[in-house]
């Protein structure tokens, strides 16, 4: 079940989401915290920060995944979020998983789910699915080291040959 907040986080007073006008790309993410929700991130994103010292207009991901692999749905699919650097915000979606040392099964299955299901519906191809690592230019360990995205994507790939 995927949980709409997307009218629920903190948001910025003055700052608005540009839209995007196509999706070819997935980028996953983690916050390299074990217990945050997307409220905690959400409030941290709005305010200065690491990505803009005036706040960003909201969470900067499009999907959320606690420890217990709930999903929350925190922007438009269509909103151009800053989670990857300009060249991948402008076409890609954000997918974060809370966590820092390890990731739970729960984690894990869902965001195969979530991203298959991105995958699908936009047809984004497997090589464009990406830890945020992967993305040119990027400086970041992101998504850490629980996640090997080589076999990420092939468990997308074979999530979508079962649909």
């Amino acid at each position: 079940m995927i949980i709409d907040v997307r009218n629920l986080l903190p948001q910025h007073k003055t700052k608005v989401w540009s839209k995007r006008k196509k999706t070819t790309h997935i980028i996953v993410h983690w916050t390299g915290s074990e217990n945050q929700d997307p409220y905690v991130t959400a409030a941290y994103h709005v305010g200065p920060n690491h990505i803009s010292k005036t706040g960003c207009p909201a969470l900067c991901y499009h999907y959320y995944l606690t420890r217990d692999g709930s999903i929350f749905w925190c922007n438009d699919l269509d909103d151009w979020t800053w989670h990857a650097g300009g060249l991948y915000n402008k076409k890609s979606i954000g997918v974060v998983l809370a966590y820092k040392n390890s990731i739970t099964p729960e984690q894990y299955k869902n965001a195969i789910e979530i991203v298959s299901e991105l995958a699908k519906r936009y047809s984004v191809p497997i090589k464009n699915i990406l830890g945020h690592k992967e993305t040119l230019l990027a400086s970041t360990e992101c998504p850490g080291t629980c996640i090997d995205m080589h076999d990420f994507r092939r468990n997308v790939a074979i999530s979508l040959k079962r649909d």
